[in-house]
Order: structure tokens, then sequence, then C-alpha cells
């Protein structure tokens, strides 16, 4: 196997490694915002969904800062500088800043009401929105 043939095949893996990651971040926000729904119409904690919310995301951090390196390694080995794709670059820049801002405000969180659930929401919604921009982004980039 060529290099030429490595780096297209990394290019692949790193399609599909960070299209799962969005859906199981689109995953977790849904599971999120169902938490959300419960809690502000004074239901009853749902203790799975909590539970599932809380492992799935530190899990994810990583991994979607990890997807965002594997690009950047993956371009600089193509074609020796980082912004051959500026906008894809910093998409992605920005998208693993909001992950990095959006655990240690989601640790921050009591129980009962606490201003870090609206940010940690916020930032939420904002890296699903942003992740979506990205992905269709990527796709261009790959056809």
């Amino acid at each position: 196997m060529t290099n030429r043939q490595a780096i297209i095949y990394l290019r692949i893996a790193h399609v599909f490694f960070n299209i799962t990651i969005f859906f199981f971040f689109v995953f977790q926000a849904w599971i999120g915002l169902r938490i959300r729904k419960q809690r502000k119409s004074k239901q009853p904690p749902q203790v799975l969904a909590i539970k599932r919310h809380r492992k799935l995301g530190p899990v994810l951090i990583p991994a979607g800062v990890f997807g965002f390196l594997s690009g950047c390694i993956i371009v600089y080995l193509d074609y020796g500088y980082l912004l051959k794709y500026p906008l894809h670059f910093f998409t992605g820049l920005i998208i693993a800043s909001l992950l990095l801002v959006t655990y240690p405000v989601s640790r921050a969180i009591r129980a009962g009401e606490s201003p870090w659930r609206e940010r940690h929401y916020l930032l939420g919604l904002l890296a699903i929105c942003i992740y979506s921009i990205q992905v269709f982004l990527g796709l261009g980039i790959l056809f």
C-alpha cells in the first residue's frame, strides 16, 4: 500500500468515525432534552436516562476532540500544512473548543435549579448545530 492509499483510507475512517460521533452527540442531546423536559414539567426524574447521559458525555468529549485532531493529522500528512480546508478546520476547532468548555460546565451542575444547566444546554445546542454544518462541509470535501 502506498502512502497515498493510506491517506485515502485514513480520510474514509475519519469520515465514518466523526459521523458516528455526531450521531452519538445527537443521541446524547435527545436524552438531555428529555431530562430537561421532565425537570421543567416537575415530573419525577428518569434515573436511567440521567445515568446514561452522565456516562456517555465524558466518553464523547474526548472522542469529538480526537476526531478533530485526527483530521488535522491527516491533512498535515497529505498537504504539509493545516489550512488546506480553512472553513472545515476552524469549524472543527470551534466544536472541539465548545466540547472542552461544556464538560466543566456540566460538572458544575448541582441538584435543583442551577444557572449551569442553562449554560450546558446552550453550549450543547450550539455544538450540535455547528457539528451539523461541519458534517456537510466534510462531506463536501470528500466528494
